[in-house]
């Protein structure tokens, strides 16, 4: 399965990062601007009266601007294989700079960066243009979402198929072979997952959480802070692990005390130290008057969280799998989209074929962590992209349940463990989720194509 996933991934995720136009990935070249403020060495954004950004060179710059152009939420727009090679010849120039303003990535850590650093670190060296630099960092970023996620089905001991089929969704795909450090988020909330279940449910295999396995887990939870402070609720699945588990008492307690610090001790240094980078990102927007709205009328806020589910439902599930590509002006069809809901039902429901059970508590206290993290998504959406005291919760996109999404399903793992005939249809059901998702990716990958260039 892990063989597959490579293959069918790395595939279709250089076919995207190709065909997919320079920053036609939800601000990506935000991202860019990020990434090459890091790789020139400077980890904190600068503020200059009311704009956030930094000095980088004109050619980055202008390069953003021209290949971006009118294409983003306009379908009618394309743009041409010519117009893309022909910024391949544009000279970086480092000298030459100019102040670019990008506060929304002013928050974002430089761990969540650190793949395209490293790719257009390299690109520097050679002095290669910024539309290559960018191709690069592309490349290193979908390279390490490739083996973060290969790892995390490797490990798990269950729901290898939920992981494979949730990977190759054409939104997670389309993430990963783009400069967004999501990318990174899910391959690390995804092998987070997968080591709690691996240490959880592996009694009498002799393996025993002993302080190298502990460290590990404590390391990958500061980093997934550090990436992405929302999903900082993984770390609750510390609980998921008896206390049995580990190799003695002291372990356990050391554990759990160095999980807790590290998450705490990381976020809130990264936050003391931005705190005074903050701008309001759209009129009428404030987080401090957001967040008196909520503390005040925390009953009214509940409904706000309803009111935008009832609304945009519909939205939440399409952008969850990739019905809206790029500047969500790139249609697919539900066609393509509605078989990964029934093949993840169905690869929940029937399991792995293995033995291993996932107890009551164990499935409730992953839905819980499931809807922590839905509700600090909400929250800060509300807080930082709603104007205070709207009725309904702008700005929330699918997709980021994904870095939680395996949790959701394990609720209905195995229920079909004791279906008379569940072996004999066990070679087709494993044909079908192997190969259903290249069906849909080369569909995914047509319409992009088609949007973008004819």
């Amino acid at each position: 399965m892990s063989k597959i996933f490579l293959i069918t991934a790395g595939l279709f995720g250089l076919l995207f990062l190709i065909f997919t136009p320079p920053f036609q990935v939800p601000d990506e070249q935000l991202h860019f601007y990020r990434a090459y403020e890091i790789s020139s060495g400077v980890l904190i954004e600068k503020k200059t009266d009311a704009q956030v950004g930094d000095w980088l060179p004109r050619s980055v710059e202008r390069t953003v601007t021209e290949l971006k152009g009118a294409i983003s939420f306009n379908p009618d727009e394309k743009i041409t294989a010519s117009q893309i090679i022909s910024h391949m010849r544009e000279p970086l120039e480092r000298g030459d700079k100019v102040f670019v303003n990008f506060p929304s990535t002013a928050f974002y850590s430089p761990v969540g960066y650190m793949p395209p650093v490293l790719g257009i670190s390299i690109g520097k060296i050679f002095n290669l243009s910024p539309l290559l630099l960018m191709y690069l960092g592309r490349l290193a970023n979908l390279l390490v979402w490739l083996y973060l996620t290969w790892l995390a089905i490797r490990l798990a001991p269950v729901g290898k198929w939920i992981f494979f089929l949730l990977a190759l969704t054409p939104m997670i795909l389309f993430q990963a072979a783009s400069l967004s450090p999501d990318a990174l988020t899910n391959g690390l909330a995804w092998l987070a997952i997968a080591l709690y279940l691996r240490y959880a449910l592996s009694e009498g295999e002799g393996v025993a959480v002993d302080r190298a396995l502990s460290a590990k887990l404590i390391v990958l939870g500061a980093l997934l802070a550090l990436v992405k402070p929302l999903y900082f609720v993984l770390a609750g699945l510390f609980l998921f692990i008896p206390p049995r588990r580990f190799s003695d008492k002291r372990v356990y307690f050391g554990f759990i005390g160095g999980l807790l610090a590290a998450v705490a001790t990381v976020s809130a240094v990264w936050s003391g130290l931005v705190h005074d980078l903050y701008v309001p990102l759209l009129p009428k927007v404030s987080a401090v008057d957001q967040a008196r709205h909520i503390l005040s009328q925390p009953f009214d806020y509940a409904l706000t969280i309803a009111r935008s589910f009832k609304t945009s439902g519909i939205f939440y599930l399409g952008s969850f799998v990739g019905r809206r590509l790029g500047w969500l002006d790139t249609k697919l069809p539900w066609l393509w989209l509605l078989p990964y809901y029934g093949l993840l039902f169905l690869a929940a429901i029937w399991g792995d074929w293995t033995d291993k059970i996932i107890r009551w508590r164990q499935r409730i206290l992953m839905v819980l962590v499931f809807l922590a993290s839905a509700v600090l998504v909400m929250t800060s959406m509300y807080v930082t992209w709603t104007p205070v005291g709207e009725s309904v919760i702008k700005g929330v996109q699918g997709r980021y349940a994904i870095p939680v999404a395996p949790l959701l399903c394990f609720l209905v793992y195995n229920f079909c463990k004791k279906l008379p005939g569940r072996e004999l249809v066990r070679p087709v059901l494993s044909a079908v989720f192997a190969a259903y998702p290249a069906v849909a990716l080369s569909a995914a990958l047509y319409y992009v194509i088609q949007r973008y260039y004819y």
